[in-house]
């Protein structure tokens, strides 16, 4: 069936005359049972959120954490790119009309996985996990603007696709490469301490970090208290590389 066209609206147009042809172009589409259903399972997108996010700290369990971060964003997606008319990244209405948001369930499922990505883990380089980010990304970016015809007219929702596409694949990279990458690591070596030092933030508190060069890479890690009093700019430690998930090499100390 032919597709409903979303009406520009022109300078020497009425607004409020186009955004109420635009408003019944949506309305036609629609019925308001599947609008229930999908505004119900939005819903179930939101409890699964919070009670993952809740049970992967409880449990400090990185499993609970990827897999609802990786469960409830890829569900708020496939539902703004099954059903466009009905579904929304951003904000509740379109033309007036109600929309199904899963602005919020999306938003938290990918902070998940950005934890995940950044704060877990250290990387040799960034250059591959960048790179396969920039294509799902792109790829996530088209798919999201060709089918939100809504987005097509509005500069607005144009940037909030390149937001979220450009947060997405980061995290969903990062992320993927950390749950299941191979506990035993794939290389270890013994690297020399060529820096060490103190850093304060509001937020975080006193950090205690340690750099060794390996590999050709000047690497930079964060320790604990007890550790970073005990060693020495020169001293060895084992530094152990891990092959990830995805291809992209970590890298920890202890």
């Amino acid at each position: 069936m032919r597709k409903n066209k979303i009406y520009r609206i022109k300078e020497y147009e009425d607004p409020k005359r186009a955004l109420s042809k635009n408003a019944r172009v949506l309305e036609q589409e629609r019925d308001f049972s599947s609008l229930k259903k999908l505004q119900s399972l939005a819903t179930v997108l939101s409890i699964i959120t919070v009670v993952g996010g809740i049970g992967g700290v409880l449990f400090h369990s990185i499993n609970i954490l990827g897999g609802t971060g990786v469960l409830v964003s890829v569900a708020s997606l496939f539902l703004c790119l099954w059903k466009p008319a009905y579904c929304s990244l951003y904000g509740e209405e379109a033309y007036g009309v109600p929309m199904v948001s899963v602005e919020g369930p999306l938003f938290f499922s990918t902070l998940m996985l950005t934890f995940l990505a950044t704060m877990l883990v250290n990387y040799v380089s960034y250059a591959r996990l960048l790179g396969f980010s920039a294509v799902i990304a792109g790829t996530l970016a088209a798919l999201l603007y060709m089918r939100c015809r809504v987005a097509q007219k509005n500069l607005e929702f144009v940037f909030i696709i390149l937001l979220y596409s450009a947060f997405w694949g980061f995290s969903i990279i990062g992320a993927c490469n950390t749950i299941f990458t191979d506990p035993e690591p794939a290389e270890i070596v013994v690297g020399k301490i060529t820096d060490k030092w103190t850093s304060h933030s509001r937020q975080s508190g006193d950090s205690y970090n340690i750099s060794l060069k390996e590999h050709g890479e000047e690497l930079e890690f964060s320790i604990n208290e007890e550790d970073f009093n005990k060693l020495s700019v020169g001293d060895r430690i084992p530094v152990y590389f891990y092959s990830g998930g995805l291809g992209i090499q970590l890298v920890d100390v202890y």
